[in-house]
């Protein structure tokens, strides 16, 4: 049976796309095939009762199935595997071993799509060969300091507490000025100790709801150990209230706490910790109705407004963060009609702010939905998407779009900082939201560039695919990192960053590795700031490592990265000294070691790219396996039957839109796990 349909059949190249095998279009072939007069045999076994499989999905849904079966690429019978393998682009264990999956769109699968690519074209690296790939960082959580004890002046909580407001900016808005200061005046009027059998109710789920708050802005903060001191104490203290009776009766306050304690896990690096939080927040808000708009009608205002207040800020960040790892939100979906407006009370730039990013959430969720199911959109859709995207933005209020620049004099710092923080999360969701849209056609526009040495496999190449639309949302998708990275390097220049910003150093290491994988063409053929602004990215990074371990880990990946870039450039720079004057013969080389060095972190790089010397310490196992020549493989699919056929499986049998990009390795060379690796909060 062939393996695909014509070229001129497949609806990514009448989109303006290069058609990649795909489990998706492996299965549409099949059905194309035998809907033009094809017969599927019945067979034996498991291959037999597949195909017969595939021949009654066709009959049912006529055709349109997507990603229902999968096709491990590269196989010699091309046996269709189980449904469920398609939905787990990346498996990567977690702290305790556990397997957990990490969707096609978060910026770790362009990581190891980027490693890949540099390990061919590059040679290998500290970039491209990391320790840690199998494992996903998460971050132990540190245990309270013994019995709970309240040591805490007024002026420190006061403190704390604006900490807070700035570092949830545009994310939370649960909150008003007066709630917090009636929490403020229940907590000092109580017991420093609570009595955990006593006293239960409303009373004590303010308290949970202030205690975390508290340990937030201290988390956020993180000025010294005694900041620590307090977030993890009061963190233990609001979350042991709030189990207590958390299966009972779920309540506003139950959604309120768990959304706090989940995004108190996100700045403590655990995120799978904080999206289980997130979950459970979401089913009860699911039980009360906080998702129905209409409900809200008839109630007390101050009711109403907490549970929109509340139901906006779960939505918020349930998108947003789940769109970071590429898996699906948690919350039920809205009609964006019932949504549109405020909160039910007068506009405060928390609200303002809130209302823009619960309104982006709106736009967010289907993109991250259909890149959850396909992995790439085609140009009307990305087209459609942008538009939406671009027509919100427009819409923003003045407030919102202020320049990043120092306080006024008549300006409390900590309200100015607070603005700052809320406007720079509102357009970094925006810009974060149009590199999703418009990532896939970066690749598709550059990786063929790699190869510019071989023009005839490059002209193939193109005609598969690249069009000047490709090419334009392609420079779109750099283009939104450089505003999203300076943005951050401006307000890091005037001291307007916390140094513990969970999600905005998500974005800020997914924008750096699209300007990152911009930098391997020539740099006149994108955005001229580019450059620049990928070192801007480090040094934002690096604000956030001091106290972010997933900061650290990602600062470490940019700064490989950045020489795996040079050490790139450098090569090239080599083979096309060594190409010669057309007019001039070379009869004799120069050994290798005349020639400049290419050494770097541990690794000694041959002319050839390969790495002919390899230190890298202990508990390292490359594989007893000879090395392959670099030069003796295909770098590129072959065309079969007008498609491109990767050469290479991922570790659970099938490909992401840009697997079709990546070069296979040497012959002998097997890399364990390769698509398990170092998941960047992202």
């Amino acid at each position: 049976m062939s393996s695909g349909l014509a070229l001129a059949s497949s609806p990514q190249v009448q989109q303006g796309l290069p058609h990649i095998v795909t489990p998706e279009s492996v299965v549409q072939s099949v059905v194309g095939e035998a809907g033009t007069g094809a017969t599927i045999r019945p067979g034996t076994g498991n291959l037999g009762r597949r195909q017969d499989k595939v021949q009654r999905r066709r009959q049912f849904d006529d055709g349109r199935q997507r990603s229902q079966q999968s096709t491990r690429p590269g196989s010699p019978t091309g046996d269709n595997t189980d449904a469920d393998d398609a939905e787990h682009p990346r498996i990567l264990l977690s702290a305790r071993g556990e397997k957990v999956y990490v969707g096609s769109s978060a910026a770790i699968s362009f990581l190891q799509f980027l490693r890949r690519l540099l390990r061919h074209y590059g040679g290998q690296s500290a970039f491209t060969e990391s320790r840690t790939r199998h494992h996903m960082l998460e971050n132990t959580v540190q245990e309270s300091y013994g019995e709970f004890e309240d040591f805490l002046d007024h002026a420190e909580r006061v403190a704390l507490i604006r900490c807070f407001y700035a570092s949830t900016s545009g994310f939370l808005c649960m909150f008003s000025d007066e709630e917090i200061t009636h929490l403020l005046g229940v907590y000092e009027g109580t017991k420093t100790s609570l009595d955990v059998g006593h006293n239960r109710g409303i009373k004590q789920d303010d308290l949970a709801s202030l205690y975390l708050v508290l340990a937030i802005g201290a988390r956020c903060r993180g000025s010294n150990e005694s900041d620590k001191r307090v977030a993890s104490t009061f963190f233990a203290q609001g979350q042991q209230i709030t189990f207590r009776d958390m299966l009972h009766d779920p309540t506003i306050s139950m959604v309120t706490n768990f959304i706090l304690m989940s995004f108190y896990m996100f700045a403590s690096s655990r995120r799978n910790t904080g999206l289980l939080y997130l979950g459970v927040a979401s089913k009860a808000a699911t039980i009360l109705g906080l998702h129905v708009m209409e409900l809200n009608k008839g109630l007390r205002p101050e009711t109403a407004r907490r549970r929109v207040s509340a139901w906006k800020s779960l939505r918020t960040l349930d998108v947003q963060c789940n769109a970071i790892l590429g898996r699906p939100s948690s919350t039920p979906h809205v009609a964006s009609e019932t949504w549109r407006g405020g909160v039910g009370e007068k506009p405060t730039h928390r609200s303002l702010a809130v209302n823009a990013n619960f309104d982006l959430s709106l736009l967010m969720e289907p993109i991250s939905q259909k890149l959850t199911k396909q992995a790439a959109l085609d140009l009307d859709a990305a087209e459609t998407h942008l538009q939406k995207l671009r027509a919100w933005a427009k819409s923003l209020p003045e407030p919102l779009r202020q320049s990043i620049r120092k306080a006024r004099r008549d300006v409390p710092t900590y309200v100015h900082l607070e603005h700052t923080i809320g406007n720079i999360h509102v357009a970094c969701a925006y810009y974060f939201g149009v590199m999703l849209v418009t990532r896939h056609f970066l690749i598709a526009t550059l990786t063929p560039k790699l190869k510019q040495s071989d023009p005839s496999r490059l002209e193939d190449l193109r005609e598969a695919g690249g069009t000047e639309k490709t090419t334009e949302l392609s420079n779109v998708c750099v283009e939104a990192a450089v505003h999203l990275v300076q943005m951050c390097a401006d307000a890091l220049d005037r001291d307007l960053l916390l140094d513990n910003m969970c999600i905005l150093q998500a974005w800020v290491f997914a924008a750096s590795l699209v300007l990152g994988f911009s930098q391997l063409v020539a740099s006149d053929e994108y955005h001229q700031d580019a450059p620049q602004a990928f070192l801007n990215s480090l040094r934002v990074v690096e604000r956030f490592s001091s106290l972010s371990a997933q900061s650290q880990r990602n600062h470490e990946i940019l700064t490989s990265f950045s020489s795996a870039i040079d050490a790139y450039h450098a090569k090239r720079e080599r083979e096309k000294a060594s190409a010669g004057n057309p007019y001039l013969e070379q009869i004799i080389r120069p050994v290798e070691s005349s020639m400049p060095s290419n050494a770097q972190d541990g690794l000694e790089m041959g002319g050839d790219g390969q790495a002919s010397s390899m230190q890298m310490g202990p508990g390292v196992d490359m594989g007893a396996a000879p090395m392959g020549d670099f030069g003796d493989f295909n770098a590129w699919p072959e065309m079969q039957n007008g498609f491109l056929v990767p050469q290479m499986n991922d570790e659970i049998g099938f490909q992401l839109f840009w697997d079709g990009y990546s070069p296979p390795l040497p012959a002998g060379m097997q890399m364990q796990n390769d698509d398990m690796s170092m998941a960047p909060w992202t």
